[in-house]
């Protein structure tokens, strides 16, 4: 695909709580990073980054690509199930993103980046409330 994937150096997560499964973890890094991917394909930029770390309270992922960016009617439905502006029968990745979040108490930022691209990252409680 010749998208330079760059995992931060820096990324570290401490073995994960008992009420955050692997089966989520995957679910939520792999639609993301997915979509980057998907983002990227067709520019002349293909760029993708991916961190996650262990800050204080919350484990924090943030998946970054060199796309377009999201239009304002992309952020209103951009978790929508079976909304996708990438064609029929998709539009499931993002929304089991967010309902795992929401599952686990969690949060996800979404924004443009600076220089054109999406950001985002998600915001996972180590403990229950």
């Amino acid at each position: 695909m010749k998208i330079h994937f760059e995992i931060d150096p820096e990324s570290y997560v401490d073995p994960l709580p008992k009420h955050i499964g692997v089966t989520e973890i995957i679910t939520i890094i792999g639609n993301l990073i997915d979509n980057a991917f998907e983002s990227v394909i067709f520019q002349d930029k293909r760029n993708v980054s991916f961190s996650i770390t262990n800050l204080g309270n919350e484990i924090i992922i943030e998946v970054t690509d060199s796309g377009n960016g999201l239009s304002k009617e992309q952020f209103d439905t951009l978790f929508a199930v079976g909304f996708s502006s990438k064609g029929e029968n998709r539009g499931y990745g993002l929304y089991n993103v967010k309902r795992i979040v929401d599952a686990l108490n969690g949060n996800i930022d979404v924004i443009n980046g600076k220089e054109g691209g999406a950001i985002f990252t998600v915001f996972l409680p180590k403990g229950v409330k």
